[in-house]
């Protein structure tokens, strides 16, 4: 198994907070655990700010007061990329939009050596996710979306022969192995 902090997923931090990003939009099912009263449809974080910060906090680093609509326009752009990423090869309108993005983004490197944002805010955390896409967009075909089909998150296999099927086995894996022997014990 590819380590977290060796070859190319030393961007670790970046790709986690990319796919935090990329699955504020999702089935009713994938809160890993967390009852979520009243949601059995499909529904989308970013729609305003209370709810962006609400959904990020406790996953990634999120600033103090919530994002404005600039803000929230990007991080959309974000999960757009990521998932249009998902679906197909990169093309010149993928490419342009993050172009977009990286403009007026500042980086420097941490102590470690890795490439962090130096902008405060909501823009920086948007800047925080471009390298973990820029990681995403070499590795492509390790990035999949769990099968459990209440949840749709998107991951990154890192397992050796790529054979991962769910976001998390503790969650959904773990559903979808009751379900299996649900239905053998009616059978």
């Amino acid at each position: 198994m590819v380590g977290q902090d060796e070859g190319p997923w030393h961007e670790a931090e970046a790709v986690e907070t990319l796919l935090a990003v990329a699955n504020t939009r999702h089935g009713p099912g994938s809160h890993r655990g967390r009852a979520q009263a009243g949601w059995s449809e499909p529904h989308d974080h970013l729609t305003d700010g209370e709810a962006t910060t609400a959904y990020l906090e406790g996953r990634v680093q999120t600033p103090a007061s919530p994002p404005g609509p600039d803000d929230l326009a990007r991080l959309r752009q974000v999960r757009s990329l990521v998932w249009r990423l998902w679906e197909d090869e990169p093309d010149l309108a993928w490419e342009t939009a993050l172009e977009n993005l990286l403009e007026g983004s500042h980086y420097r490197l941490d102590s470690q050596g890795r490439l962090i944002s130096s902008d405060a805010g909501w823009g920086g955390l948007v800047a925080s996710t471009l390298p973990g896409l820029l990681s995403l967009r070499a590795h492509r075909e390790r990035l999949k979306r769990c099968e459990n089909p209440r949840c749709g998150w998107l991951f990154v296999d890192r397992s050796r022969n790529r054979s991962r099927r769910w976001c998390e086995m503790a969650t959904c894996g773990n559903r979808a192995k009751a379900r299996r022997r649900a239905r053998r014990t009616l059978d």
